[in-house]
């Protein structure tokens, strides 16, 4: 309740002294509370009217009216009305921030009123994420408040060149930013987000200062007061649908949130248009849905018609298939006895060659002179590629047939390995190239197939050794959880980028002009390649041009 003057004072007059004619002495007068009132939208503000209004103002009149209190509101800045609730000029005042500094001057009742915490708010479009972006900036507080000691505190923390704009109010510290007057300002969210949009405002992402709010007394002074709205609230806090629910739901949505927007209505006439739109789509779509089941029925008539010829084409297609899978069936026996009689007649031509060239080469028939010497390792050698080139095309057309299968079994790797280093030992030597081997201390058992990794390790250490001109080669093994890595790393020229997607195919030798001279039909890292994946290995390639390459080598412990 509100204290008036004028005819009110009257009329309360003149029923005291009729209480005092007909009951006696006159029963005792209600309690004049002076209450501070300064402007802090929406939790306590003057109104058009010029009523106090707001939620400490609408809670303390629900407990005055219970009480028998009546409410004097004494008006002022926020500094102006803490000192006159010091000097005992007012009995309460709302609003106020719970510190363990305040509490030495004033008192305050258990149960707050709200929780409040701060943001710093910026004009619409201004970038501030941290408070170090504040450097050097004017923040707008208000005087003699919470915030303003704590984000003083903040910024001396954070040792930033921050200047602090004294308002009388949380709307004149807006205003000031607004004005261009200083470039942020502090404020609870309950003023800021009320009236952040109409100053051109908004929150960043500074957030501090998490307080409780209270009415507050001088100190040692109107414990009654505090006792009583804490008894209040307490009741009223257990209760949904009490005085303080709706107080708090009526100055937390606006009215403009409360009428239905504008733009409301646009989306329900948008949505009618998009229904008859519909309707009619759904229309045109039913009529297309006949027209075009009619001419599938037409066409389903059609083909029924050719049917019966269709079963013939299909019986014909059948027989042509089946003699053309015969033919096929004999070429691959004719393509197998051709592989086989070439095994035998090339390679024991070719041991004849290499065997008589290697006893002339031994001196066996005769001393030879340097020339035939010369002319008769050309022969060797030249029976030797032969051989190999043969044998790879047989492999890989083997391979290619699926007639050749992994052979499961427990074997030692790094035994393996050092068989195939000590037999390529000696072409190292030749080339003068350092092979080296790194292997693990102890044996490495996988389950594989041991002729596929000799074969696999064989093809790229010789490849290491034929395009490596100086440095060295060097395999290494490396156990990784259910796999062993092997790699094989030269110092050669590389391999360019463009052309490492070719490295695993067959017959391809790149177009470095040195490289075909070397020799080679281009089918061991191919043979390799698919050695591997009958294993459920992987083999794959890094390399850098003018540094070397890295054949790397994935077994599997267990083969699946």
């Amino acid at each position: 309740m509100r204290r008036h003057l004028g005819a009110a004072v009257l009329v309360v007059a003149l029923v005291a002294l009729w209480t005092v004619g007909v009951n006696g002495p006159a029963a005792a007068e209600p309690r004049t509370v002076r209450v501070g009132l300064y402007e802090n939208e929406p939790k306590i503000f003057t109104d058009d009217a010029g009523e106090p209004a707001g939620i400490f103002v609408d809670i303390i009149e629900a407990i005055a009216e219970e009480e028998g209190w009546e409410l004097e509101y004494v008006s002022g800045t926020w500094s102006d009305d803490l000192e006159a609730l010091s000097s005992g000029e007012i009995d309460l005042m709302p609003d106020v921030a719970y510190t363990a500094e305040r509490d030495d001057l004033y008192d305050f009742h258990e149960c707050p009123v709200v929780e409040s915490w701060s943001y710093v708010y910026v004009p619409i479009g201004t970038r501030v994420d941290r408070i170090s972006q504040l450097e050097g900036t004017r923040v707008a507080v208000l005087e003699g408040s919470v915030q303003e000691t704590v984000f003083q505190q903040m910024v001396d923390g954070f040792e930033l060149d921050v200047t602090l704009v004294s308002a009388d109010s949380l709307e004149e510290a807006f205003l000031l930013v607004s004005a261009g007057n200083a470039d942020a300002a502090i404020a609870n969210y309950l003023f800021g987000d009320y009236f952040s949009a109409e100053c051109g405002l908004e929150k960043t992402p500074i957030v501090f200062n998490a307080i409780p709010l209270h009415f507050a007394t001088a100190q040692g002074r109107n414990a009654d007061l505090l006792d009583a709205i804490d008894r209040h609230l307490v009741e009223w806090l257990d209760e949904p649908g009490s005085v303080y629910y709706k107080t708090i739901r009526r100055y937390m949505t606006s009215e403009e949130d409360e009428r239905i927007p504008s733009y409301i209505f646009w989306i329900l006439g948008g949505a009618a248009g998009l229904l008859v739109l519909s309707t009619a789509l759904i229309a045109l779509l039913r009529w297309q849905v006949n027209v075009r089941t009619r001419h599938l029925l037409e066409a389903q008539a059609e083909l029924e018609k050719h049917r019966e010829h269709l079963e013939e084409l299909v019986e014909e297609r059948t027989r042509q298939l089946e003699e053309a899978n015969s033919e096929l069936a004999s070429i691959s026996e004719a393509k197998s006895e051709f592989l086989a009689f070439m095994s035998h007649e090339l390679r024991t031509e070719l041991n004849s060659v290499i065997g008589f060239s290697e006893m002339m080469l031994m001196g066996l028939p005769g001393v030879l002179n340097d020339d035939q010497r010369h002319q008769m390792t050309m022969i060797n050698h030249a029976g030797k590629s032969l051989l190999r080139l043969i044998n790879d095309a047989l492999d890989l057309a083997k391979i290619e047939s699926g007639s050749v299968e992994a052979i499961r079994a427990p074997f030692e790797l790094s035994s393996l390995v050092h068989d195939v280093v000590g037999t390529l030992e000696v072409q190292a030597a030749e080339q003068e190239l350092e092979l080296v081997e790194e292997l693990p201390e102890g044996e490495v058992t996988v389950d594989s197939d041991e002729h596929f990794v000799r074969q696999i390790l064989l093809n790229l250490v010789g490849n290491a050794l034929k395009f490596t001109d100086a440095g060295r080669v060097t395999v290494t093994m490396e156990e990784a959880e259910d796999k062993v890595v092997l790699k094989v790393r030269d110092t050669g020229p590389g391999i360019d980028p463009e052309h490492l997607q070719h490295v695993f195919t067959p017959y391809w030798q790149g177009t470095d002009t040195g490289r075909l001279s070397i020799g080679g039909a281009g089918l061991g890292l191919s043979i390799s390649s698919r050695l591997a994946e009958l294993m459920g290995a992987s083999l794959t390639v890094d390399s850098t041009p003018g540094e070397g390459s890295t054949f790397i080598l994935t077994l599997p412990v267990d083969m699946p």
